[in-house]
């Protein structure tokens, strides 16, 4: 039974409950690694800090070269050895690893069987373009050998030859004014370059990962409809069939369905606020109309 393995920091927000509950209808072996004193059904919950081992010397030698906080950087980052440290600490042949506002549909250890040749699988986008080079494990199958090789790959990009692609990526940012920069999406997209890889975000069997809940994009650009919802707010257009997320793919021209929907548990929590928000703005904007015609 492969494990599904959370890492969060600080208070649980309502957000994760939810990620957590979605990932439990169709998953039995649910793991927590936190910071904090935090008990619900059908978790086992760890310490993060039981998981520390070589984070200090990955800190010792981190560049910070992104438009973002260095303490949200590092934090990113340093994840992936917490997850290689529990994983061997564990003795985890295969985990699946998942951010915590990303909702998940499906038995993972079933859906693991299409991947399982493979060393690493997360979502990355084809169009790399002009420095992009990006890609995400917030929906991830590690094996434990690919995790290790991650955690000496990152080391290596900081200190070895790996360095002068990194320094060249945020060069062109600076030179363009371009915001971003390295960050663990940008290791990510590098260390797949080196292993036997899939990405998640492509369509295999007829089932995809979400890259980005808020884009057409996933592994082809333009590649999904979308819809907008609560004024501006653009995202996937999502059809639920048996409570299966589908969304229609232009390229394929046909329904494809979602293992898992990325940001989608804080998209749920954002969108019970936004409708209020936007009764409250138009009042206001009818209140000063109001004002100008009568004043």
């Amino acid at each position: 039974m492969i494990p599904i393995i959370y890492i969060h920091f600080g208070k649980v927000p309502d957000y994760f409950i939810k990620s957590i509950n979605s990932a439990a209808v169709y998953n039995e072996n649910i793991i927590l690694l936190t910071d904090t004193d935090f008990k619900h059904q059908g978790v086992t919950v760890f310490k993060v800090n039981l998981f520390n081992k070589d984070i200090d010397s990955f800190i010792s030698v981190y560049k910070h070269m992104s438009t973002n906080t260095r303490e949200f950087e590092e934090i990113c980052i340093k994840r992936w050895f917490i997850l290689r440290n529990f994983m061997n600490q564990q003795n985890i042949d295969v985990c699946y690893y998942s951010d915590s506002d990303v909702m998940i549909y499906d038995d993972l250890g079933v859906v693991y069987q299409q991947y399982k040749d493979y060393d690493a699988v997360y979502t990355l986008p084809q169009n790399q373009d002009d420095y992009r080079w990006v890609a995400s494990a917030c929906c991830s199958y590690w094996k434990k050998q690919t995790i290790n090789e991650f955690c000496e790959f990152i080391i290596e990009s900081y200190t070895g030859k790996g360095k002068e692609l990194l320094d060249e990526k945020w060069k062109y940012h600076v030179d363009n004014n371009i915001a971003g920069g390295i960050c663990d999406m940008t290791l990510l997209y590098l260390f797949s370059k080196k292993i036997n890889f899939f990405s998640l975000s492509k369509v295999k069997d007829n089932i995809s990962f979400d890259h980005n809940k808020r884009n057409a994009e996933n592994y082809l650009e333009n590649e999904y409809k979308v819809e907008q919802k609560f004024g501006n707010l653009s995202q996937k257009k999502i059809t639920w069939i048996d409570g299966q997320p589908f969304g229609y793919n232009t390229i394929y021209s046909k329904q494809i369905r979602f293992v898992a929907l990325t940001e989608y548990a804080k998209l749920i929590e954002q969108q019970k606020t936004l409708p209020m928000a936007l009764i409250t703005k138009a009042k206001v904007v009818l209140r000063n109309v109001k004002h100008n015609l009568f004043n």
